[in-house]
């Protein structure tokens, strides 16, 4: 896509850009040398800047924001007009789309925001994100080094820069042994020279191309912000331990999750109900745009067992349903200020009656005479959040198994 957007800016805006090799392309292989000390010590934050998994929430997103304004359209045409037979249309989609409802997604701007602003960088050079910016760019040119497949130019150049008006990689074949070799993709459109002067070799020997020198004080700066930046994740990483936010069936402790999930949202986006949403500041820097359960939004189906199947690096465990069913992912609270029966003395036990566990995770007690009011039992619970997501007046609160709720007791049963 920053191939088409660039193709597509250079024909309309910049007709005569020349693709020469910019000092600051040097900014990758230091990101990358940041994240790969980031890795080693333990907080892995290479989800956040992988072009797959930025791609990836970016499609989500996008495929959202169109289901948005499709529904809307819909229940408008079904509310103001009887044209199109619109009703017939929604219920047409509902009965034959599954999960066809109005999905909600926490963050979608963010991840549409971020998705356009990669492209849009294309205004300022050609690929941007590619040269500039892509850690597993810079890790492909320090691979590239030792490719035996090279670029030569036979004899001096007259200077016709031809070969540097659609170079893809701003690597300069245009000088003689100073092609920069790590920044080649082999795009090939430099061998369109009008005097057949570049062409493929073969070396296996030593070739003679110019590198990409990172300095001594390039590499301590890069190095040295890398470590002072540490205490302040770890101090997030204490918060994101703490926080006790609900994550997926399955998942990991939560130190042991954040190094593995690579904030790829395929939990988020195959979960029925929306339960799984994505994190921004709720659990610090190091575990920003992970999934978690919001049980306000939606509830862990019990018959389901999905996003374990769908995690492709073990951050959630592949749980068989039975399994999944006794996996506790937290536990549920009553705010019995807000509750209907004990703050009210209105006759309510829709938890009660939803609980996919009634009976054990929630009993009905008899308040006073006649009036019956729920009551959860820690030990059973296991955090699907469906009492929350059901109770009229959002009195019950769900909460992870990432630290005991003691300071709840005084509100909350």
């Amino acid at each position: 896509m920053n191939q088409i957007v660039s193709f597509v800016f250079k024909k309309i805006i910049f007709k005569k850009r020349w693709e020469i090799f910019h000092p600051f392309q040097k900014i990758k292989y230091l990101i990358l040398i940041s994240l790969l000390i980031f890795a080693i010590l333990k907080i892995n934050l290479f989800g956040l800047l992988s072009p797959f998994t930025i791609f990836y929430r970016g499609i989500i997103s996008f495929k959202h924001l169109l289901h948005r304004i499709f529904f809307s359209f819909i229940l408008i045409l079904n509310k103001h007009t009887n044209l199109f037979a619109s009703d017939r249309i929604f219920y047409w989609f509902q009965e034959n789309i599954s999960h066809f409802s109005p999905l909600k997604y926490k963050y979608v701007s963010i991840n549409i925001g971020f998705f356009l602003t990669i492209l849009l960088l294309n205004l300022l050079a050609t690929r941007f994100w590619c040269r500039f910016i892509c850690p597993l760019g810079g890790l492909l040119g320090f691979i590239s080094q030792k490719s035996i497949l090279n670029i030569i130019q036979f004899k001096d150049c007259r200077d016709c820069l031809k070969c540097i008006r659609h170079c893809q990689g701003a690597c300069n074949p245009h000088l003689r042994n100073k092609w920069v070799k790590q920044e080649c993709i082999f795009c090939m459109n430099c061998l369109t020279c009008p005097e057949e002067n570049l062409g493929l070799i073969i070396e296996i020997n030593r070739f003679s191309y110019q590198k990409v020198d990172l300095t001594r004080r390039q590499l301590i700066y890069s190095i040295g912000g890398a470590l002072l930046v540490y205490p302040l994740l770890r101090l997030n990483l204490n918060k994101s331990i703490s926080s006790g936010v609900l994550r997926p069936p399955g998942a990991l402790e939560e130190e042991n999750f954040l190094i593995q999930c690579i904030r790829c949202h395929l939990c988020i986006k195959t979960c029925p109900t929306k339960f799984l949403q994505a994190t921004l500041w709720e659990t610090g820097i190091t575990g920003i745009l992970t999934p978690y359960g919001n049980g306000r939004i939606g509830y862990c189906r019990f018959d389901c067992n999905l996003c374990g199947k769908t995690c492709p690096t073990g951050a959630i465990r592949n749980l068989t349903l039975l399994q999944k069913q006794n996996f506790k992912m937290g536990t549920a609270f009553i705010a019995k200020a807000g509750c209907l029966v004990y703050g009210k003395g209105i006759g309510c036990l829709q938890c009660y009656l939803k609980c996919p566990l009634r009976g054990k995770a929630i009993v009905s007690v008899e308040v006073e005479e006649g009036l019956y009011g729920p009551e959860i039992v820690p030990e059973r619970c296991i955090g699907c959040a469906l009492c929350e997501y059901i109770c009229p007046t959002k009195a019950i609160v769900t909460r992870g198994r990432a630290r005991k709720y003691t300071h709840l007791l005084g509100e909350f049963t």
